[in-house]
């Protein structure tokens, strides 16, 4: 049925034992093992297993028209950062509005990301969506670290729209 589900003991007063059974659709066993503790009234676990970080930049932002593609797999947010003063950010048009991030040698600017962690299985069943003219590739953030994230097409980005100045998408669409 591709859901995933897990059972716990209700907290009851009175009376015989009651069991709660949270679902979640395909990929959101972290999001309902968080649950279930959170309900139970304990600390939340670790994150389940090897996790591989992600910087999106765009419309998988949350609050933006594709982030339910990062939540329904069980994504975790981990931080809201910035790119190294190396890129350019083009707005690119199509059926949902989306940034292209390009690395350059001269010129470049930083652009915020948020970065979402999800399993091994998640991010690739989420990469395998990702239409052309997106990629994903290797980012180096503003601490010298490199995480997996957006970048587009060169042959997308030739006479599009440069948005570097507005520094993040949410501020490009303000405008």
């Amino acid at each position: 049925m591709d859901w995933c589900a897990i059972a716990i003991p209700a907290p009851v007063d009175d009376g015989p034992p009651v069991g709660v059974q949270l679902l979640g659709p395909a990929w959101s066993d972290e999001v309902i093992w968080r649950a279930a503790a959170r309900l139970r009234g304990e600390a939340e676990p670790p994150l389940l297993g090897p996790r591989i970080e992600l910087a999106v930049l765009g419309a998988h932002l949350r609050g933006q028209p594709l982030h339910h593609q990062l939540s329904s797999r069980g994504a975790a947010y981990v931080t809201t950062t910035a790119t190294a003063p190396t890129y350019r950010m083009y707005a690119l048009e199509g059926a949902v509005a989306k940034p292209g991030l390009q690395r350059v040698a001269d010129g470049g600017g930083a652009v915020e990301v948020e970065v979402w962690s999800l399993s091994p299985a998640a991010f690739g069943d989420f990469v395998a969506e990702i239409p052309a003219p997106l990629g994903v590739g290797t980012l180096e953030l503003a601490d010298g670290s490199t995480v997996t994230g957006f970048i587009g097409e060169s042959v997308a980005l030739d006479g599009a729209l440069d948005i570097t100045d507005y520094g993040c998408w949410r501020a490009w669409l303000a405008r």
